[in-house]
């Protein structure tokens, strides 16, 4: 069997894998600690791993897909990566912000997750999935610096990690910067997924929701 990006397919895999164990030890702290943000949180691990494992089967087994199911994987790792990202943004407006004005921003999370869905029903490039997971990161910076000068909350540090380990590894995805022609950008992007990724974990068994 002719797999044809391995690495970019053993790479996706085990993102997924990791993302699914990470994201089941969250959901079940955000049970028994009854923290909906933190739920959330996992909600967007379990979204995030779903992309990564679609996105494997795409990259390594493409040759055996006809033009169909191709696009039909790719397009629903983009809409599970659009999803991850709204869950993480939501979780981080339940941690963060006050009643009067958290239903706005979960408002304005929501109204960004359909606006990317509609852009990407007549798209297919990457760089959009990126364009719309920075915008989340941002906002999720701002809340956790936030959060942090006002409360010293636990969970900042890690997840403001998280986003500047994310933002480089977004960065080499799309300048394709690639350390070996068996390793290319998208390896490499993965990589750096798996340590923001870690980092977003821990600083998600911090997260409570915020009861102002």
């Amino acid at each position: 069997m002719m797999i044809s990006e391995p690495a970019t397919m053993l790479t996706d895999y085990l993102l997924a894998v990791l993302l699914l164990v990470w994201g089941i030890r969250l959901w079940r702290a955000g049970q028994d600690e009854r923290q909906r943000s933190m739920l959330l949180w996992a909600a967007g691990f379990f979204a995030a791993a779903g992309a990564a494992a679609l996105g494997g089967t795409f990259h390594g087994f493409r040759l055996y897909l006809d033009s169909t199911s191709a696009a039909a994987l790719w397009k629903a790792s983009t809409y599970l990566t659009g999803t991850a990202s709204w869950a993480m943004l939501s979780a981080a407006f339940l941690a963060t912000t006050s009643r009067s004005l958290r239903s706005y921003l979960l408002v304005f999370a929501a109204i960004k997750y359909v606006v990317f869905a509609i852009w990407m029903t007549n798209h297919t490039e990457f760089r959009f999935v990126i364009y719309d997971y920075a915008v989340s990161m941002a906002c999720i910076l701002v809340s956790q610096i936030g959060e942090w000068c006002r409360r010293g909350s636990k969970s900042a540090p890690w997840i403001v990690g998280g986003i500047l380990v994310a933002t480089v590894a977004a960065g080499i995805q799309v300048g394709k910067v690639s350390p070996h022609p068996q390793f290319n950008h998208n390896d490499l992007f993965h990589v750096g997924q798996m340590i923001g990724f870690y980092l977003f974990y821990r600083g998600g068994r911090f997260l409570t929701d915020c009861r102002s």
